[in-house]
């Protein structure tokens, strides 16, 4: 598959491939990646407040939330987002 540049930093997100395993994944790499950049540009420094930055977005940015892919009406929880699960 030949390479493109992406022309937004969730377009690259949306490339990289998903190490976790398929079972349990409830919401796309790419859109907790945009969503815990998005949190840190915005002053997030912790797990905790990325997580709660995403209930914020969530509740006032629905139509944003959908398209970045999240399939689900819940946010990332602190737990998501520290898992590193990989594939074997």
């Amino acid at each position: 598959m030949p390479y493109t540049c992406p022309t937004t930093l969730y377009a690259a997100f949306q490339q990289m491939p998903d190490p976790r395993h398929r079972q349990g994944r409830r919401h796309p790499l790419s859109a907790v990646l945009t969503l815990a950049t998005a949190a840190m540009i915005s002053g997030c420094t912790s797990l905790d407040a990325i997580a709660q930055w995403g209930r914020m977005a969530f509740q006032r940015h629905r139509t944003w939330w959908r398209s970045l892919g999240f399939r689900s009406y819940r946010s990332p929880s602190c737990s998501t987002l520290s898992r590193r699960k990989s594939s074997p």
